[in-house]
C-alpha cells in the first residue's frame, strides 16, 4: 500500500519526521526517524551528501564538513544588514572546520561559503 501526506508547515526551522509502518497480516511496524530543516532563504544548496553543518540553531562552534573530495574555497558570515563578521575559523580536520559563533548576539545569521568555485548561503541561527 502506498500512502502520501502533505504538511503546509507554518515557517522555518527544524522538524523531526517519524514514519511508521505497520503490517496487517502479522501485526509487525517500523519506524524511521529524520530531522528535517526547512530553509527557504537559501540561495543555492548542495544535497546533503556534498556539505553537512550543525549545530543549528549555534551556541558556541559550528561544524562545517564538506564530502566527496569537493573544494572548499572560504566563508563568511554575514548578519542581516549585510555587515560582514569577523568570526574565528579553526580547521580541525580532513576537509572540516570549525566556526566560533561564542561571541555573537542571538539571531539570525548568513553564512557564505564557496565548494567547487560556487558560491552558497545558508542561514544559521544563533540561540
Amino acid at each position: 500500500m502506498n500512502a502520501a501526506v502533505q504538511y503546509n508547515l507554518g515557517g522555518d526551522g527544524v522538524y523531526n519526521v517519524t514514519m511508521l509502518a505497520k503490517t496487517r497480516d502479522y501485526g509487525c511496524s517500523c519506524s524511521i526517524s529524520k530531522q528535517i530543516v526547512m530553509d527557504r532563504l537559501a540561495v543555492n544548496r548542495l544535497g546533503h551528501h556534498s556539505l553537512q553543518y550543525y549545530p543549528n540553531p549555534v551556541s558556541d562552534f559550528l561544524t562545517l564538513k564538506v564530502l566527496d573530495n569537493h573544494s572548499f574555497g572560504g566563508l563568511n558570515v554575514f548578519n542581516f544588514g549585510g555587515q560582514k563578521l569577523g568570526l574565528k575559523i579553526i580547521e580541525s580536520g580532513m576537509n572540516e572546520w570549525k566556526i566560533d559563533f561564542s561571541g555573537v548576539s542571538s539571531g539570525a545569521y548568513f553564512v557564505e561559503y564557496l565548494i567547487d568555485n560556487k558560491r552558497y548561503v545558508d542561514q544559521i541561527v544563533v540561540k
